[in-house]
């Protein structure tokens, strides 16, 4: 997951980690994998705590964000598989598959938009930070019919 400043800085002042506001690491305040249970205005679901993090004060200043401290939730992903064999004769038969994939459709995220960005104050003006980007397949159904012999 790529953290990024996008600040009101121009393109002289961009020093990456060492004096600007663009590319450093944000200041950590509180543990940001408690799940907040609130809504981005466009109704998107915030996966972490999006008050954990702040605009590092001071030019030069780095922010404390260890690398991997983020997790997304958990994937609950459930399959079934029902088959019937039917025999036909001595050496033939037919079976029937019915196969569900995420069976009870939950949803299950794979990626956090991780864009922030604030205002001259530190006030972070990106309202979709710390929502759901992409999630993986819904509920898939397959049927099949298939002949030995």
């Amino acid at each position: 997951m790529n953290w990024t400043f996008a600040g009101t800085a121009s393109a002289a002042n961009i020093t990456d980690f060492t004096g600007g506001d663009i590319n450093a690491r944000p200041v950590l305040l509180c543990d940001p994998n408690r799940r907040p249970g609130t809504l981005a205005p466009d109704g998107s679901p915030y996966l972490i705590d999006v008050s954990c993090f702040a605009k590092p004060g001071t030019a030069g200043s780095i922010g404390g964000l260890q690398r991997n401290l983020i997790r997304l939730p958990n994937i609950y992903n459930t399959d079934v598989a029902l088959f019937k064999n039917f025999r036909w004769g001595e050496n033939r038969g037919l079976q029937f598959r019915w196969e569900t994939y995420n069976l009870f459709n939950h949803t299950n995220y794979t990626d956090i938009n991780g864009a922030m960005s604030f205002d001259a104050n530190g006030v972070q003006t990106n309202t979709t930070f710390g929502t759901a980007r992409a999630a993986r397949s819904p509920r898939v159904m397959q049927v099949s019919l298939r002949l030995n012999f």
